[in-house]
């Protein structure tokens, strides 16, 4: 079917689910995962069908929804990477409180999004722009609340901001958002605990801020 064709089917569905625990309950019965994985896949280029089939999964079964279809695209291909993309702004509206979702399915579980942010973060041909949103969502997430920046400490988070680093380094110009979006993310993590702070010392973070951010910008701007 083609983009337009499955953008109303997938409305439908969504509002369906929305507004009837029966139908919701029917619709997940049909297998609908796979299904709508392998429907948005094939329309890279349809913004608003991938982004209202992240809705619909989110609808149809909450955060779990979201994990599935993250779960089915971990590959480099167009479809996979618009996909991951667009679960990553799906994730960041929850996150900031932008959009809110109050239909059969109760407000995600923070840790369990922390984990599926990680795990889009960490998908090595996922989208710049994506990255930047991930790293908002996480900032969102972890300001002011230590408990969380320490589940996200607890997912690998002092060797995936390492990495995130030397990624928003290798951008150039165009990585100026995501270098921003991640300082503040360190900011919101070291302000939240000592414990946070020294673990990002100890793991190298605050030495790759150095490195990588004050000094490169300092021989950036001087002849060699």
């Amino acid at each position: 079917a083609g983009p337009e064709a499955v953008h109303d089917i997938v409305w439908m569905l969504y509002k369906l689910a929305k507004r009837s625990n029966m139908a919701r309950s029917w619709i997940l019965e049909t297998g609908i995962a796979e299904i709508l994985h392998a429907a948005l896949v094939v329309h890279p280029d349809a913004s608003d069908v991938i982004k209202n089939g992240t809705w619909l999964a989110y609808a149809l079964d909450g955060i779990r929804g979201f994990a599935s279809l993250l779960s089915k695209s971990r590959g480099g291909s167009p479809g996979h990477v618009a996909v991951r993309s667009a679960l990553a702004w799906s994730m960041y509206e929850l996150a900031r409180g932008e959009r809110e979702e109050s239909g059969a399915q109760p407000r995600p579980e923070a840790a369990s999004m922390i984990a599926l942010l990680v795990e889009a973060i960490s998908q090595a041909t996922t989208a710049s722009d994506a990255l930047w949103v991930c790293c908002s969502a996480l900032d969102a997430m972890v300001h002011g609340k230590p408990r969380l920046g320490l589940v996200f400490m607890e997912h690998s988070g002092g060797p995936l901001l390492l990495r995130m680093l030397k990624s928003g380094r290798n951008m150039g110009a165009e990585g100026v958002d995501f270098r921003e979006a991640l300082a503040y993310l360190c900011a919101s993590l070291a302000d939240g605990s000592a414990r946070i702070a020294d673990r990002l010392r100890s793991e190298g973070v605050v030495h790759a801020i150095i490195e990588d951010g004050i000094c490169n910008s300092a021989c950036a701007g001087r002849d060699v």
